[in-house]
């Protein structure tokens, strides 16, 4: 907890000099330059190093574009804890490297907040502190999550870190222009059905283009089909949606969509934004766009965010799993037990909510079960930076405290959210560990999927006569092995694909 980051960074240039063109870590061969990773910043020249405060935690954090020293929430969550808080930051560009040399002469932090790739790339390096036999000094912390929550930091049976997962919510959905909607006598879209009709009469009526998007991969309409999580866990193996029938009609609604010219003769060039902004500047009725991308359309018209389409008057929708980031304690660190205390003080209730929305009557208030912001909220804007362990069920609530801060913003989100509290699904393969294998199949097979969804869409192939065929070059370039993997984590070993 005393680690002198000053002395350590003085040291650390010396060193970088003198190993130039070594390996610092087996496989990860840094080379660090002042235009991609820069060095932590020296101090003025002084006869002696800074004392340490007593008392007092380093964490390491990814870069952000503020100083988290001189942050309202780093100052309070101090007081708070009485506990004194230092940041350093990594660089934004060359991170990874510049966190591996770091680590390799032995700079002494406390804490360190890591990207997924970052947390398992070392997690073989013998460079985390394992807090499983720490756990009992620390109720609180481990309360925070599930068996299963903690099983996502888990490397080979080991608790290196802790997990810091996403809110869950529906983060994409239709918009549409509710003026036009109102004048064509226009109901919000419930089902598959309802939209084909909506986005006809629009064809009929207007010069509008009847919906705009981009991707293969809709969501918001996919619920209509009963598409929600991705990965569905059969008897000891994983089936993935375009392995299923109701793919197959998602893939011949949207083809007749596009035959009938009902969507954006440009699908396959647009991108989110370009697909936003046709919507934005008054030339789509309806459009597929993010929750944080609200719609601006013209002066004097209104936008309805819709919730995903319903199948049998249900809807369905995954929400996020996978943690987003890892928080970990560096064999580096001088006193674990103390940071180990301190860990377990941020995960009390209370500690959680003042480092997520501040303090109830100065940044926000309670109404019902909601976190309102208030105008102090201002200052909590970055809190998101230092968080460490909040539980899966608080954190929704406390991420739509800072959503409702930006009113256009929030219109979109309740729109997106409204009655699906129950429908969000969570991926059976979210916290499985990620590895360079799985992302390049994951790659390749998106790729695959897109190019056969705009063969679909032009009328290039017809779905009943290549579905099949489809489906086996799927699992023939990568989705059979990628089942296979989620097996042998699931499962312990893997189920053959035939």
């Amino acid at each position: 907890m005393k680690g002198n980051v000053y002395l350590w960074t003085a040291a650390l240039l010396l060193f970088a000099v003198s190993i130039t063109g070594c390996s610092l870590l087996d496989g990860l061969n840094p080379t660090p330059t002042p235009e991609t990773t820069p060095l932590p910043t020296l101090p003025p020249p002084a006869t002696s190093a800074p004392t340490p405060e007593p008392n007092e935690i380093v964490q390491l954090l990814p870069y952000h574009p503020f100083d988290p020293n001189a942050d309202a929430v780093a100052k309070r969550l101090s007081e708070a804890t009485g506990t004194a808080l230092r940041f350093v930051m990594l660089p934004e560009t060359g991170a990874t490297e510049q966190l591996s040399i770091e680590l390799s002469v032995g700079i002494e932090y406390d804490l360190i907040t890591l990207t997924p790739g970052q947390y398992h790339g070392l997690a073989d390096k013998n460079v985390w502190t394992p807090l499983g036999d720490r756990m009992a000094q620390a109720p609180d912390l481990a309360a925070v999550y599930t068996d299963e929550e903690w099983g996502a930091a888990m490397v080979d049976g080991a608790l290196l870190g802790i997990p810091q997962f996403p809110a869950r919510f529906v983060d994409e959905g239709i918009v549409i222009n509710a003026t036009v909607a109102e004048e064509l006598d226009i109901s919000a879209p419930q089902t598959p059905a309802d939209l084909k009709s909506a986005l006809r009469t629009v064809k009929k009526e207007t010069d509008l283009i009847p919906l705009t998007g981009s991707g293969s991969i809709l969501r918001p309409i996919m619920s209509g089909f009963g598409l929600g999580a991705q990965w569905t866990a059969t008897d000891k193996s994983f089936a993935n949606w375009v392995q299923s029938e109701r793919f197959e009609e998602y893939l011949k609604y949207m083809a007749d969509l596009y035959e009938d010219g009902l969507i954006d003769i440009d699908w396959g060039e647009n991108t989110a934004e370009t697909a936003a902004a046709k919507q934005d500047a008054g030339e789509a009725f309806a459009a597929v766009r993010r929750w944080d991308n609200p719609a601006k359309i013209q002066e004097g018209q209104q936008a309805i965010a819709l919730a995903p389409l319903a199948r049998d008057g249900k809807r369905v929708y995954e929400a996020g799993t996978a943690p987003d980031g890892f928080v970990v304690i560096p064999t580096t660190c001088a006193d674990p037990d103390s940071v180990v205390a301190y860990l377990n003080r941020r995960a009390q209730s209370d500690m959680i909510v003042l480092a997520a929305v501040g303090a109830e009557g100065l940044q926000h208030e309670r109404q019902g079960e909601d976190y309102v912001p208030l105008a102090g909220f201002a200052d909590w804007r970055n809190a998101r930076a230092f968080a460490l362990a909040t539980p899966t069920a608080m954190m929704t609530d406390l991420f739509e405290c800072a959503v409702r801060f930006d009113t256009e913003v929030f219109a979109a989100y309740q729109g997106f959210n409204e009655g699906m509290a129950d429908a969000l699904v969570p991926s059976p393969v979210g916290y499985a560990p990620p590895s360079a294998a799985l992302e390049g199949l994951t790659a390749t097979l998106s790729q695959i999927v897109d190019a056969y969804f705009l063969e679909v869409l032009t009328g290039e192939k017809a779905v009943g006569k290549t579905f099949d065929s489809f489906t086996e070059q799927w699992l023939a370039d990568g989705g059979k092995l990628v089942i296979e993997e989620y097996a042998a984590w699931k499962f312990g070993e893997p189920e053959p694909q035939s």
